[in-house]
């Protein structure tokens, strides 16, 4: 049992005691006294109301975390929707006719725009992982086809540090069945990086290349190198 010890002297505060007994017999069984063990948990019992404070503050920071992201991405996304379709429009030279360089622009405008509401998208899956409900999406996607859109992304980049982009592509182009936009999100991810650490004048280079595994099944692997700083060999385990 618990009880709450309470001493006079100046030296100490309240203290919080846990006592054990067990009684001792005489020789006609009865309880002649008892041995009783005490120990202070008072440091434990607070610590343990501490520690469910706590948790209690970090499940509703978490939850305003989730009503916050879900709250911004619905007002991010009710803007761009109408950039992507004024975008769309322009495309379409409903307001008049645009040149081919204008109408290239206007295109990459919109690959951006939709990439950008896909990343919209990954910031409410944040919720969703959080709350154990993300989900997989997977469908039959070409894979040089996404590669190529995710290297729009970085062009601008690319040419304004005078870095150089190589592909390495199959001559017919793989089909897999991938979440299309989170492997988008990895290569553009990988790709940023590359340029962002490799110096001007340095190479780029996205390639897509069959493999053979021990087993005997055929793998293919998307791989992003660079001509940058790379990762030192201490920093390697870190990795994912």
């Amino acid at each position: 049992y618990s009880s709450l010890a309470s001493t006079p002297s100046e030296h100490f505060s309240d203290i919080l005691l846990e006592a054990w007994g067990a009684p001792i017999y005489d020789a006609q069984g009865q309880v002649e006294y008892a041995i009783v063990a005490f120990q202070d948990i008072g440091d434990r019992k607070l610590a343990a109301a501490q520690l469910q404070q706590s948790n209690e503050e970090l499940l509703r920071a978490n939850q305003l975390k989730d009503e916050f992201l879900a709250n911004m991405s619905h007002e991010l996304r009710t803007p761009l929707n109408a950039i992507l379709g004024m975008t769309e429009a322009l495309i379409e030279q409903i307001y008049g006719t645009v040149n081919d360089q204008q109408l290239k622009s206007l295109q990459i405008v919109e690959t951006s725009g939709f990439h950008l509401l896909n990343l919209i998208n990954d910031i409410l899956d944040l919720a969703k992982i959080g709350a154990g409900q993300a989900e997989i999406e997977c469908e039959a996607t070409e894979v040089v086809p996404l590669c190529k859109s995710s290297l729009v992304f970085i062009q601008q980049q690319a040419l304004q540090k005078g870095i150089q982009l190589n592909t390495e592509f199959p001559i017919n182009s793989p089909i897999l069945l991938i979440d299309e936009r989170r492997i988008s999100q990895v290569l553009i991810n990988l790709l940023n990086n590359a340029i962002k650490f490799t110096d001007t004048g340095g190479n780029v280079t996205l390639a897509v290349r069959e493999i053979e595994a021990h087993s005997g099944q055929k793998w293919l692997r998307l791989s992003v190198t660079d001509t940058g700083i790379g990762i030192a060999a201490n920093n390697i385990p870190k990795l994912f």
